[in-house]
């Protein structure tokens, strides 16, 4: 494949590292996370030679960040919960790095929720959301997760209007039979 050739030719690095990312977050889309973990633990060792020393950080940050969220689809809350805040918290506020922090706060999110504490996974969320531009499509998925939190505290009027609002703008974005509009 043209990844293949890649990594014999550019063995570590961007264009090879950009791809092994991407194939990453493929896998773990599609729920292949044992494939997409590996592929993320052979992308961390590319980061010093495939970025200029002032990105080592940030992008270390990044893939701690996507590999944490493949442990979290593992059920491995505890080892992704640890990864995802050692991310967040070598990841600067800085408007290149606001869907990557909010793909941590948003496994942090699910963390929460899964472990039944409903109060720290509605702020984790709110977190995430209100690092997402209003009207896309990621702010409204961000909004379920959102609702979801509320219902486990019983605050069914809050989550049904963010539900509403959320089905109104992902129906515009995808197919009615998409699951994010399911």
């Amino acid at each position: 494949t043209t990844m293949e050739m890649g990594r014999k030719h550019d063995v570590a690095g961007n264009s090879t590292f950009n791809d092994t990312m991407n194939l990453g977050y493929v896998l773990r889309e599609l729920q292949r996370f044992e494939e997409a973990e590996q592929l993320y633990r052979e992308a961390l060792p590319m980061v010093d030679t495939a970025f200029p020393a002032d990105r080592h950080a940030v992008m270390r940050a990044t893939v701690h960040t996507y590999l944490g969220l493949t442990l979290q689809g593992q059920g491995k809350n505890g080892d992704a919960e640890a990864m995802l805040e050692q991310a967040l918290a070598a990841l600067p506020e800085a408007d290149q790095t606001r869907r990557t922090r909010a793909s941590a706060w948003r496994g942090l999110a699910a963390i929460a929720l899964a472990r039944g504490d409903a109060t720290t996974a509605e702020s984790a969320s709110r977190s995430a959301r209100a690092l997402y531009d209003e009207g896309t499509w990621w702010h409204a998925d961000t909004a379920v997760e959102l609702a979801a939190a509320l219902i486990a505290q019983r605050r069914h009027g809050e989550a049904e209007q963010l539900l509403l609002d959320a089905v109104a703008l992902l129906g515009k974005e995808f197919k009615a039979d998409d699951a994010r509009v399911q």
